[in-house]
């Protein structure tokens, strides 16, 4: 299984190359907010949060925020996981 290993590993390598907006939205994606709460949540114009999602998606090698949830999904720690360290 050592493509596993290497698929997380790159996985891991293209989060690291995120800015920091980028990385805002990648962790709205996974609360499940929108386009439009990312760019009033971020300040951003509509066009403004298009393109950062365009080139989210550009650099994790992803199409959709669908893909994006289902390959990088083992990365993002899960509410029910954060309660337990309490």
């Amino acid at each position: 299984m050592a493509w596993l290993d290497t698929d997380v590993q790159n996985s891991t390598n293209k989060l690291e190359t995120l800015s920091e907006d980028e990385r805002k939205a990648y962790g709205h994606l996974f609360e499940g907010y929108s386009e439009a709460w990312t760019a009033e949540t971020l300040g951003l114009e509509r066009w403004e949060a298009k393109k950062l999602f365009a080139d989210l998606y550009h650099k994790l090698g992803v199409a959709s925020s669908r893909e994006l949830i289902l390959r990088y999904a083992p990365d993002v720690p899960r509410v029910c996981e954060l309660d337990s360290y309490q």
